[in-house]
């Protein structure tokens, strides 16, 4: 393969093969075919191109972008280099080992994970779930994962492609938010004073204390009640 330049200047792309001739076992010539290829090479450049710029976005999303195979372990075909940093495992370990996502799912999610995993596999469902990976260093990461079907023109399943992103430090601060909420129900059900939340002229909450003040035994017989 190599490039032509026309007498108008113009360059061609060629693809050229060549065979030797032999008459009574003397070389008399070649035989060269030459095939211009400009309009390929010109396709396969922008290909290249296109590719380049798809990495370029992908590497600078902070999601993990992937595409998986559609079988029992969806395999992976192609992780995004930020899975490094949310799980400690590079992209060729991933594609090098079909497994690594199932043996790194949390003990306490894998159960659900994967049902979830198997059902949308046989159904072609999206698959969308909120769970827990341990990382390589021992870090547990919660993730979103979203995941949908790609398929061909006749609606054949091709592969999974999907978006990982780490939502670690918003369970982070759900699980800290329900702590504090957790602190303040019991102060406020242990106050040796009665206190009581209504509105629109019904009791919306009531503690211990308020129960005892008016002698009910079940929370049920203030709440939902008029004042």
């Amino acid at each position: 393969e190599f490039r032509i330049v026309d007498k108008s200047g113009k360059v061609h792309h060629v693809n050229s093969s060549c065979q030797l001739i032999q008459e009574n076992g003397k070389k008399i010539g070649l035989t060269v075919v030459m095939v211009e290829t400009t309009g390929l090479k010109q396709t396969e450049i922008a290909l290249l191109e296109a590719e380049a710029k798809y990495h370029t976005l992908i590497d600078q999303i902070p999601a993990t972008v992937y595409t998986d195979a559609i079988d029992e372990l969806s395999s992976t075909i192609y992780i995004s280099p930020q899975i490094q940093k949310l799980s400690g495992y590079r992209p060729e370990e991933w594609i090098a080992d079909p497994a690594l996502w199932g043996n790194i799912l949390h003990p306490e999610d894998h159960e659900r994970v994967w049902a979830e995993h198997q059902r949308t596999n046989r159904t072609g469902e999206q698959f969308l779930s909120e769970y827990r990976l341990t990382a390589r260093d021992g870090r547990i990461v919660w993730v979103r994962d979203e995941a949908t079907i790609v398929r061909d023109p006749m609606g054949k399943p091709l592969c999974w492609q999907g978006v990982m992103l780490d939502i670690t430090e918003r369970k982070q601060a759900e699980v800290a938010l329900e702590q504090s909420e957790e602190r303040y129900r019991q102060l406020y059900d242990l106050s040796p004073d009665a206190i009581a939340v209504h509105s629109g002229g019904k009791v919306l909450l009531a503690n211990s204390a308020a129960m005892n003040l008016i002698g009910a035994t079940k929370r049920d017989e203030i709440v939902g009640k008029p004042m």
